[in-house]
């Protein structure tokens, strides 16, 4: 009898995958030119298991003397409608030079439970009262991230949600108030936040290919078959870009001037 084998080690694998990023050149191997006064549209699939609600944005720096800082905007899942995975956004660039940018996703606890109550009270469910519990505990904490007349409107929603002696209808109606869900949307925290970051320049002179892969189809056959050698290239090629794909390093775009694109 074989034994049995042992729990592998290392960090889990992530709950939030982001894949097919855009725009990326040849796998990653060409930074993307924009000219200034442009805008970057970008793109991703992304997803996980179960039925929590995601958020995601665009992060990017502009290049410039001393720490410039990281600015972001919401990506929009642009295919929701038919159950799809894919997030879009876009950013813009206002300076010469090469802007880093990067994706992150997470759960948005709050809108994940809004989206629990309501397919429940849709089915029919009475029995709410472990669930609104929990909301009034996620409403409690949205409070006291927001300032101002949004705390006090979430706080006395929070109030509301949390009465056991009032009917469900009314606790759940409170609860998927769209004026509600605007200001709690205003404040969304984002613990937790997984950051994969795309493909890009990491250092080397735009142009440059990565590294370690086969470039001649002869070299790949041993010099016999340049045919089967070209097609063993293109797999390589593939693999290494993906690789390069999910490498943990900010992606790069380089911006000039319009007459530079001109030429």
């Amino acid at each position: 009898m074989e034994p049995v084998p042992g729990r592998a080690s290392g960090d889990p694998p992530a709950r939030i995958l982001i894949e097919h990023p855009t725009p990326v050149v040849d796998c990653g191997r060409y930074l993307p030119k924009r000219t200034v006064g442009e805008t970057v549209d970008v793109g991703a699939d992304i997803f996980r298991d179960g039925h929590e609600v995601l958020r995601a944005v665009v992060r990017w720096k502009a290049p410039g003397p001393g720490k410039q800082p990281w600015q972001e905007s919401p990506l929009r899942h642009v295919d929701a409608a038919i159950k799809g995975v894919r997030w879009e956004g876009s950013f813009p660039v206002e300076v010469l030079g090469r802007h880093r940018w990067t994706i992150e996703a997470w759960v948005d606890e709050l809108a994940s439970w809004r989206d629990e109550i309501r397919r429940k009270a849709d089915a029919g469910q009475e029995d709410l009262g472990s669930e609104l519990a929990e909301g009034g505990l996620l409403l409690r904490a949205a409070a006291k991230r927001a300032k101002g007349d949004d705390r006090t409107a979430i706080a006395a929603a929070a109030d509301v949600v949390e009465d056991a002696t009032a009917a469900t209808r009314t606790r759940v109606g409170a609860a998927l108030d769209p004026a509600l869900v605007a200001r709690c949307d205003a404040h969304v925290p984002q613990g937790g936040a997984q950051e994969v970051l795309l493909a890009g320049d990491t250092g080397r002179a735009r142009g440059e290919r990565l590294p370690a892969v086969a470039a001649h189809p002869a070299a790949e056959n041993g010099g016999v078959d340049p045919v089967a050698g070209r097609d063993r290239v293109l797999e390589r090629l593939q693999h290494e870009g993906h690789r390069a794909l999910r490498r943990h390093v900010p992606v790069r775009l380089l911006v000039t001037e319009p007459a530079a694109v001109r030429g």
